[in-house]
Protein backbone atom coordinates (compact mmCIF):
# COMPACT_ATOMS: atom_id res chain seq x y z
CA UNK A 1 0.00 0.00 0.00
CA UNK A 2 3.14 2.29 0.34
CA UNK A 3 2.05 3.33 3.27
CA UNK A 4 4.04 4.06 6.72
CA UNK A 5 3.06 0.75 9.09
CA UNK A 6 2.32 3.45 11.97
CA UNK A 7 0.35 5.65 9.93
CA UNK A 8 -1.86 3.00 8.77
CA UNK A 9 -2.04 1.21 12.61
CA UNK A 10 -3.38 4.87 13.32
CA UNK A 11 -6.01 5.17 10.41
CA UNK A 12 -7.52 1.88 11.16
CA UNK A 13 -7.39 1.88 15.33
CA UNK A 14 -8.22 5.25 15.58
CA UNK A 15 -10.73 8.07 14.19
CA UNK A 16 -9.72 11.76 13.34
CA UNK A 17 -12.81 14.26 13.78
CA UNK A 18 -11.68 18.10 12.77
CA UNK A 19 -14.74 20.46 14.15
CA UNK A 20 -15.05 23.73 11.92
CA UNK A 21 -13.26 25.72 15.00
CA UNK A 22 -10.09 23.56 13.58
CA UNK A 23 -9.98 21.50 16.78
CA UNK A 24 -8.94 18.01 16.21
CA UNK A 25 -10.24 15.19 18.21
CA UNK A 26 -8.72 11.94 18.03
CA UNK A 27 -11.08 8.76 19.38
CA UNK A 28 -9.17 5.54 19.80
CA UNK A 29 -11.42 2.63 18.19
CA UNK A 30 -11.81 -0.65 20.38
CA UNK A 31 -11.26 -3.63 19.10
CA UNK A 32 -14.47 -4.10 16.98
CA UNK A 33 -14.53 -0.84 15.78
CA UNK A 34 -11.11 -1.41 14.21
CA UNK A 35 -11.66 -5.04 13.27
CA UNK A 36 -14.80 -3.13 10.89
CA UNK A 37 -12.06 -0.63 9.57
CA UNK A 38 -9.62 -3.62 8.84
CA UNK A 39 -12.44 -5.40 6.77
CA UNK A 40 -13.57 -1.89 5.14
CA UNK A 41 -10.05 -1.41 4.02
CA UNK A 42 -9.57 -4.71 3.00
CA UNK A 43 -13.54 -4.63 1.11
CA UNK A 44 -12.49 -1.57 -0.88
CA UNK A 45 -9.00 -2.98 -2.12
CA UNK A 46 -10.58 -5.93 -3.11
CA UNK A 47 -13.05 -3.92 -5.11
CA UNK A 48 -10.57 -1.52 -6.93
CA UNK A 49 -8.33 -4.32 -7.88
CA UNK A 50 -11.24 -6.52 -9.02
CA UNK A 51 -12.64 -3.24 -10.72
CA UNK A 52 -8.74 -2.92 -12.65
CA UNK A 53 -8.38 -6.01 -13.46
CA UNK A 54 -11.93 -6.24 -15.72
CA UNK A 55 -10.49 -2.83 -17.37
CA UNK A 56 -7.08 -4.25 -17.62
CA UNK A 57 -8.71 -7.61 -19.41
CA UNK A 58 -10.94 -5.40 -21.70
CA UNK A 59 -8.24 -2.97 -22.67
CA UNK A 60 -6.63 -5.44 -23.93
CA UNK A 61 -8.89 -7.33 -25.69
CA UNK A 62 -10.30 -4.46 -26.88
CA UNK A 63 -13.53 -3.42 -25.32
CA UNK A 64 -14.69 0.11 -25.73
CA UNK A 65 -14.67 2.08 -22.91
CA UNK A 66 -18.29 2.09 -22.25
CA UNK A 67 -17.92 -1.85 -21.67
CA UNK A 68 -15.00 -1.12 -19.41
CA UNK A 69 -17.55 0.93 -17.24
CA UNK A 70 -20.58 -0.96 -17.45
CA UNK A 71 -17.79 -4.32 -16.72
CA UNK A 72 -16.47 -1.99 -13.21
CA UNK A 73 -19.99 -0.94 -12.18
CA UNK A 74 -21.71 -4.14 -12.99
CA UNK A 75 -19.00 -6.21 -10.60
CA UNK A 76 -20.33 -9.33 -9.41
CA UNK A 77 -22.79 -9.51 -12.22
CA UNK A 78 -20.92 -9.94 -15.48
CA UNK A 79 -21.39 -12.65 -17.85
CA UNK A 80 -18.66 -13.83 -20.18
CA UNK A 81 -20.26 -12.92 -24.06
CA UNK A 82 -19.84 -10.70 -26.92
CA UNK A 83 -20.57 -7.17 -26.91
CA UNK A 84 -22.35 -5.39 -29.49
CA UNK A 85 -19.78 -2.33 -30.09
CA UNK A 86 -21.81 -0.92 -33.07
CA UNK A 87 -23.45 -1.15 -36.08
CA UNK A 88 -21.55 -0.91 -39.82
CA UNK A 89 -23.60 -1.67 -42.67
CA UNK A 90 -26.92 -2.79 -41.06
CA UNK A 91 -24.67 -5.15 -38.73
CA UNK A 92 -23.59 -4.86 -35.56
CA UNK A 93 -19.90 -5.85 -34.90
CA UNK A 94 -18.82 -7.22 -31.68
CA UNK A 95 -15.93 -6.90 -29.73
CA UNK A 96 -14.67 -9.82 -27.19
CA UNK A 97 -15.62 -9.40 -23.42
CA UNK A 98 -14.13 -10.90 -20.70
CA UNK A 99 -16.41 -10.36 -17.26
CA UNK A 100 -15.45 -11.78 -13.94
CA UNK A 101 -18.06 -13.37 -11.98
CA UNK A 102 -17.26 -12.77 -7.59
CA UNK A 103 -20.39 -14.17 -5.74
CA UNK A 104 -20.83 -15.62 -2.71
CA UNK A 105 -22.10 -18.91 -3.20
CA UNK A 106 -24.58 -21.26 -2.26
CA UNK A 107 -24.50 -20.41 1.59
CA UNK A 108 -27.09 -22.13 4.13
CA UNK A 109 -27.07 -21.22 7.65
CA UNK A 110 -29.47 -22.54 10.36
CA UNK A 111 -32.00 -19.61 10.10
CA UNK A 112 -31.54 -17.82 6.65
CA UNK A 113 -32.01 -14.18 6.36
CA UNK A 114 -34.19 -12.47 3.76
CA UNK A 115 -30.75 -11.24 1.89
CA UNK A 116 -29.39 -14.91 2.11
CA UNK A 117 -32.24 -15.66 0.17
CA UNK A 118 -31.78 -12.82 -2.33
CA UNK A 119 -28.25 -14.29 -2.59
CA UNK A 120 -29.28 -17.82 -3.00
CA UNK A 121 -31.30 -16.72 -5.86
CA UNK A 122 -29.31 -14.94 -7.60
CA UNK A 123 -26.83 -17.54 -7.55
CA UNK A 124 -29.86 -19.84 -8.99
CA UNK A 125 -30.05 -17.16 -11.91
CA UNK A 126 -26.24 -17.39 -12.83
CA UNK A 127 -25.84 -20.76 -12.77
CA UNK A 128 -28.99 -20.97 -15.19
CA UNK A 129 -27.30 -18.53 -16.97
CA UNK A 130 -24.62 -20.45 -17.47
CA UNK A 131 -26.10 -23.60 -18.34
CA UNK A 132 -27.67 -22.17 -20.70
CA UNK A 133 -24.21 -20.03 -21.94
CA UNK A 134 -22.26 -23.21 -21.46
CA UNK A 135 -24.20 -26.23 -22.72
CA UNK A 136 -27.49 -25.30 -24.08
CA UNK A 137 -26.55 -22.53 -27.00
CA UNK A 138 -23.40 -24.13 -27.45
CA UNK A 139 -24.67 -27.35 -27.95
CA UNK A 140 -27.41 -26.24 -30.01
CA UNK A 141 -24.55 -24.37 -32.23
CA UNK A 142 -22.52 -27.44 -32.79
CA UNK A 143 -25.53 -29.38 -34.01
CA UNK A 144 -26.41 -26.21 -35.98
CA UNK A 145 -23.48 -26.14 -37.87
CA UNK A 146 -22.60 -29.94 -37.89
CA UNK A 147 -19.71 -29.67 -35.41
CA UNK A 148 -19.27 -33.04 -34.07
CA UNK A 149 -19.65 -33.00 -30.09
CA UNK A 150 -20.37 -35.13 -27.28
CA UNK A 151 -23.60 -34.02 -25.77
CA UNK A 152 -23.00 -33.14 -21.94
CA UNK A 153 -25.90 -33.48 -19.26
CA UNK A 154 -26.25 -30.75 -17.14
CA UNK A 155 -28.45 -30.50 -14.24
CA UNK A 156 -31.33 -28.24 -14.82
CA UNK A 157 -32.18 -26.16 -11.95
CA UNK A 158 -35.72 -24.08 -13.75
CA UNK A 159 -37.71 -25.79 -10.88
CA UNK A 160 -35.69 -24.28 -8.30
CA UNK A 161 -35.97 -20.72 -9.37
CA UNK A 162 -39.81 -21.56 -10.43
CA UNK A 163 -40.30 -21.94 -6.93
Amino acid sequence: LAVPSTELVEALCSRRTILSSGEVYIKTLDATQASDASGALAKAIYGRTFDAIVARINELVGAAAANQLAAATARRHCASMPTPLAEEGGETVEAPFIGILDIFGFEAFETNSFEQLCINFANEMLQAQFNADTFRFQQAEYQAEGVPWQHIEFEDNSATIEL
